[in-house]
């Protein structure tokens, strides 16, 4: 460690000759660095001015030309000395001679005493035979002066290891280590100090600045590469804050960092020196702070949503406390103009203040009020005992407490909201309690609206579904052990063809009415409800025997056979009913549901304006659909759907495109036609997910056909009517052919006549739209249904497709009296192009072809095939072409 520059002067001071520090460096103009000089030395070069401001550059600039000459002739010589060997130097500029002694004064620096011989023997009046007496004697006194400097030198070592031990204690108590970066020789010294705040050790690891940078946390890894790139930059008062894992316990700690850059005489960066200091107490102090500041924020957050009606005039006493702590009065009339009752009391309930409303519920003066007990103005009836027991707690705890009360008000039953707060000296010391009474009635009272119709139809104010299960658990709960309880399911037939004709106003008159019918036949101990749309349910409690449930039904459907008189419409209406029983047909509430919808459909199936009563035939085939549903709704992603192609042809034998079929190959059931899970997924909404993998598969097929074969045909895909209802629908379509580059056109749609029966201006509206795209629309199965040749003329579609059905009653012997052929006549004349499906023998081929049928499909011209045999098709057509 360098010596201090006070240390320095007292040392160089004390010499009679002339002396200075110096160090060696690779300069060629300026071989060494001066860093101190005595004033006799200034003196042997003639400057009268002593140097002792530490200002050796100083002393240069005063020498005059002669006198630079000797200093750098004496430097020359200073340069190739021997340390610890004296060497002779005579000055041109003072002619006289002087000896000069060179040592190493610590590890960097030197020193240098020059001695005036001649100066030297007349100032002590020696006489000398010889210069070798001189010499000898001139030994003696500088070994003499160096015993001297090297006791001044033990001394101050002494002194420097007990300020280092010191310095050492210093930090260890503080915390804080120094540490010294050099830049030239890329090492790294640090204070024991550092070492324990690294949790290192001093002897056995050598720390440098990649084994740190190992224990910084990964989110402050970033920052500390930084500081070090700005450290290296040498950017003056660099600061910052880091995490790092304590390596023995693995435990977080946290450091402070502060360094300063050192330069040489060339201002070039030679190495940076800073100090850190462990501050992971203040870390954890101040974490635990911020935790406390947050419980005390979520605590003041929940007083202010118990407070809601007092949000404003709290906020604005907030943002006004000191204006209010000044001005009492302000305070005053703010809790004066609140409609909640405000009063403080001290300890022991006797009232300090109270705001206007208090007095006016009690009808009293503020002068009669304060010093009373607030127990002179409590009903004891009341919940007396609850209120004393709050006020108690929130003394105790010094928290706010909350209790709610209800008591008739000048003839009406109120509900309020009582908050009791805590009022806090300096000391933090209860001295009392400020109580708040806030009205919450009409809070109350909405949370019971919103309850009933959360809990009721909104149309009927009949009990809604929650309703029902709610009541269902109860009852099974308290079912005494021989008696059933029945559950009848009810929907009302045809009530669709209702709002179609007479409008959604007129049906949902005509369900408060069935709503209204069906209560009157109740026992008082039933329970009826709204399900949705057309759908009650009733609950019967109590039964015995399923007479009882007879007699129910029969009111029901001799009430509800009476015409409705709705507006000036005469409504005839009925209903079909299904009926199961807890517990012998289900166990829960959502079970026993199922059961009676069940047996309301299998009324549904046998005509209609009747009940059925459940069954295990039923649960069968429940279980069966359940089992079937679920492996249908595993298909998809299990990959169990394959497309297969069947092609159609013109009646020239051209080939017009494929019909895109699907299969499912279950790995359980085999391989499962359409006409047995397409309804299945449509009556549970598979078939959404369903038709969007058939058209998107058979677009990319269509397009990987087209980029292959050349193929311009047409892709004919299978839509169902619930896929048309999605409001998406066109625009999905719209998306698909656009993602794969392909033309509208190719693609035809196929619908059937059902789409029509529900909502026919809805199923136009989408077909115009389709059309409008670009889309082909082909209408399916004609002549199965309703069919009706009159609405044809209104539909956009370019096909019609003949049934199979009408392929198959071809009379081949009285060929006039077939259908076929006019049909095929009459959409000619509308403009629509034809094909026959089912096409298996040359006689029927023969005689569409003859009937002109435009196309032709069936098992005689290609079954349905995978795409791989479809692309035989097709490259034998690319060979012939």
């Amino acid at each position: 460690m360098r010596l201090s520059y006070q240390y320095y002067t007292s040392l160089l001071n004390v010499f009679e000759y002339g002396a200075f520090l110096f160090g060696i460096n690779n300069s060629y103009d300026n071989p060494i660095d001066l860093y101190y000089i005595n004033k006799q030395l200034a003196e042997m070069f003639g400057i009268k001015e002593s140097i002792v401001r530490n200002e050796p550059n100083h002393f240069i600039k005063q020498l005059d030309a002669k006198a630079r000459l000797d200093y750098d002739a004496f430097i020359a010589h200073l340069v190739t000395a021997i340390d610890d060997e004296p060497f002779e130097y005579e000055s041109v500029y003072m002619k006289r001679l002087f000896i000069c002694y060179t040592f190493k004064f610590d590890e960097v620096n030197h020193m240098c005493l020059v001695l005036d011989v001649e100066e030297f023997v007349k100032d002590y009046d020696l006489n000398f035979t010889s210069k070798e007496e001189v010499g000898k004697y001139r030994l003696k006194q500088i070994e003499h002066i160096f015993s001297v400097q090297s006791e001044m030198i033990r001394r101050s070592q002494s002194q420097m290891l007990s300020l280092i031990y010191r310095l050492n204690k210093a930090q260890a108590i503080a915390h804080v280590g120094n540490w010294e970066y050099n830049l030239v020789e890329e090492s790294l010294w640090a204070s024991e100090e550092a070492y324990t705040i690294f949790g290192l050790d001093h002897n056995e690891t050598h720390m440098d600045m990649d084994h740190i940078l190992k224990l910084i946390h990964p989110d402050d890894v970033d920052r500390f590469k930084l500081h070090l790139e700005q450290m290296r930059l040498g950017i003056p008062n660099l600061s910052d804050h880091f995490s790092f894992f304590y390596p023995k316990t693995k435990e977080l700690k946290f450091f402070y960092s502060f360094c300063e850059p050192r330069f040489n005489h060339e201002h070039e960066l030679i190495s940076i020196t800073g100090v850190i200091q462990d501050t992971t107490d203040r870390a954890v102090y101040e974490n635990m702070l911020i935790e406390k500041n947050e419980n005390i924020t979520t605590l003041y957050e929940e007083l202010l949503v118990k407070k809601k009606a007092l949000e404003k005039q709290f906020s604005e006493i907030q943002l006004h406390k000191n204006k209010y702590e000044l001005s009492e009065n302000r305070y005053q009339t703010l809790v004066d103009g609140s409609q909640d009752v405000i009063y403080s009391c001290d300890l022991n309930g006797d009232i300090l203040a109270a705001n206007y409303r208090f007095c006016q519920l009690f009808n009293v003066n503020k002068e009669e009020v304060i010093g009373k007990n607030a127990t002179d103005f409590y009903n004891y009836s009341t919940g007396y005992e609850t209120w004393k027991r709050a006020f108690n707690q929130t003394i105790k705890d010094k928290r706010v407490a909350t209790i709610e009360q209800s008591y008739e008000d000048n003839g009406v039953i109120k509900t309020f909201d009582i908050t009791f707060s805590p009022i806090m000296n300096q000391n933090k010391y209860v001295v009392g309690v400020t109580i708040t009474k806030h009205n919450i009635t009409n809070m109350r009272s909405n949370e019971e609206r919103i309850k009933h119709l959360s809990m009721h139809d909104v149309l009927t104010n009949l009990p809604n579904r929650n309703a029902l299960f709610d009541k269902l658990s109860v009852e099974m709960i308290e079912k005494v052990e021989d008696e059933k309880l029945a559950l009848m399911f009810i929907d009302m037939d045809n009530f669709k063809k209702v709002n179609d004709t007479l409008g959604h106003q007129t049906g949902d008159e005509l369900l408060k009415a069935v709503g209204r019918r069906l209560a009157s036949c109740l026992r008082a101990k039933d329970f009826i409800a709204r399900l949705s749309g057309d759908e009650f349910a009733i609950l019967l409690t109590g039964i015995d025997q399923n007479g009882d449930v007879s007699i129910i039904i029969d009111r029901i459907q001799k009430k509800i056979n009476q015409s409705f008189k709705i507006a000036e419409h005469e409504i005839e209406l009925s209903v079909s009913m299904g009926i199961a029983f807890y517990p012998t047909d289900a166990t829960s509430a959502e079970e026993l549901l199922k059961c009676a919808d069940t047996a309301m459909h299998k009324t549904k199936d046998i005509g209609r304006n009747s009940y059925s009563f459940y069954s295990g035939e039923m649960r069968h085939d429940i279980l069966s659909r359940m089992k079937y549903e679920t492996q249908l709704k595993a298909a998809l992603k299990n990959k169990e759907f394959e497309l297969y192609y069947q092609p159609q042809y013109s009646i020239d034998n051209i080939l017009r495109g494929f019909e895109a079929l699907i299969r499912w190959n279950s790995p359980t059931l085999g391989m499962v036609p359409p006409l047995e899970f397409i309804p299945l997924a449509e009556e549970t909404g598979l078939i959404h997910n369903i038709g969007d993998w058939v058209t998107e598969t058979a677009i990319k097929q269509c397009k990987a056909w087209q980029e292959h074969f050349d193929f311009q045909g047409v892709m004919a895909i299978n839509i169902s009517p619930i896929q048309l209802q999605k409001d998406t629908f066109i625009k999905d379509a719209v998306k698909l052919i656009q993602n794969n580059d392909i033309g509208s056109h190719h693609i035809e749609l196929e619908i059937t006549e059902t789409l029509f029966i529900d909502n026919y201006d809805m199923a136009l509206s989408v077909l115009d739209g389709l059309k409008e795209e670009g889309f082909r629309i082909a209408l399916d199965d004609f002549g199965t249904g309703y069919s009706s040749l009159s609405y044809l003329k209104r539909l956009p579609i370019n096909l019609l497709k003949i049934d199979k059905s009408f392929i198959n009653e071809l009379d081949f012997d009285n060929p006039e009296g077939n259908i076929t052929g006019s049909i095929i006549s009459l959409v000619h004349k509308l403009s629509i192009e034809t094909i026959a499906e089912g096409v298996e023998t040359v006689e029927q081929m023969n005689y569409l072809v003859h009937a002109k049928c435009d196309n032709l499909q069936g098992y005689h011209l290609g079954r349905p095939m995978k795409a791989e045999a479809a692309e035989m098709i097709l490259l034998e057509l690319q060979e012939t072409k």
